[in-house]
């Protein structure tokens, strides 16, 4: 399922007081995939994965990390996600 949303269309469109000229893509620090028409998700949500596991959101990746509750630096496997 894509998390969108509309934006109206201009020549430039100002989002987070950044200007972006009409027909380029860029990804904002909300970490969402943007055009001059639209933002979608730009990352998937963990939604099932082992129970001594748990997520952590990655900002500077955009990204979610599984990894181990008692030791964090071990990743764990994802089976399921959504978004994006």
């Amino acid at each position: 399922m894509l998390n969108c949303f509309l934006v109206q269309a201009k020549p430039i469109v100002v989002t987070t007081r950044t200007r972006h000229p009409a027909g380029s893509r860029w990804r904002n620090s909300d970490c969402m995939d943007c055009d001059c028409l639209e933002c979608c998700q730009g990352y998937m949500t963990p939604v099932d994965f082992p129970d001594d596991c748990m997520k952590e959101w990655d900002q500077k990746a955009c990204e979610f990390k599984v990894v181990k509750k008692r030791d964090p630096s071990i990743s764990c496997p994802i089976f399921a996600s959504v978004g994006k």
